[in-house]
């Protein structure tokens, strides 16, 4: 995904420790931003953390898709907010009217094809 120039960031129910995690893991060259609920002072699914992630993207809702593995925060966060959401169902399952995905790596096809 970094590759085709999509824009990434981390938005998460986290304390501010995510921040340091990211770093050690070695993901923050792939991100774009890392938001952590506490930082932002909302937590999902409250629409404000989705658009402060937006406003740090500098992408419009419409062309955004939030990929995460709860309904309640997630799916009806990324909902409110006006962003598509992709449920990430590690064991296969399906839940009706909602796209979802078993593993991070469908996310290039399905969205550069």
């Amino acid at each position: 995904l970094r590759d085709s120039q999509v824009r990434m960031g981390i938005v998460s129910n986290w304390d501010l420790r995510l921040l340091t995690l990211t770093r050690k893991m070695g993901v923050d060259p792939y991100m774009d931003f890392v938001l952590a609920s506490a930082l932002v002072g909302s937590a999902k699914p409250d629409p404000a953390i989705f658009l402060q992630a937006l406003n740090k993207s500098g992408c419009q809702a419409q062309d955004v898709v939030h990929v995460g593995d709860r309904y309640d925060d997630d799916v009806v966060g990324a909902r409110q907010a006006g962003i598509r959401p992709l449920l990430l169902c590690r064991k296969g399952a399906r839940v009706k009217g909602v796209e979802t995905i078993r593993s991070l790596t469908e996310i290039h096809s399905l969205l550069l094809g």
